[in-house]
């Protein structure tokens, strides 16, 4: 689920800062690494919207932001799974057609 914030501060030198959530939650930890588009440099009182998510430690996050209006950008793990289903179903029909061949036993 999208979440609408405001980049409340930013600190360039270390790539990352804090967005305030509209629904009046805390603030949420953000870095650079988040954005989902590296043309655009972060600014205090960009409109944004994101996903919580969780860092190595377990903390909360934001991740794949983009500014407000922009599009977002399927995941990377949405990627995988589809890259992995058409793969597996290629396997499968693969598989069909030599046991409706006769090449392999069915």
């Amino acid at each position: 689920m999208r979440i609408n914030g405001k980049i409340k501060h930013w600190n360039r030198q270390k790539a990352y800062g804090f967005i305030t959530p509209e629904s009046g939650e805390d603030d949420v930890f953000i870095h650079i690494r988040a954005f989902q588009n590296n043309s655009h440099k972060p600014a205090i009182g960009q409109q944004v919207t994101f996903e919580m998510s969780t860092d190595k430690r377990g903390r909360p996050c934001a991740a794949n932001v983009t500014l407000q209006g922009e599009k977002p950008v399927a995941s990377a793990q949405t990627n995988q799974k589809k890259f992995y289903l058409i793969g597996a179903i290629i396997i499968l029909a693969v598989v069909a057609i030599l046991a409706l061949a006769g090449v392999l036993p069915i």
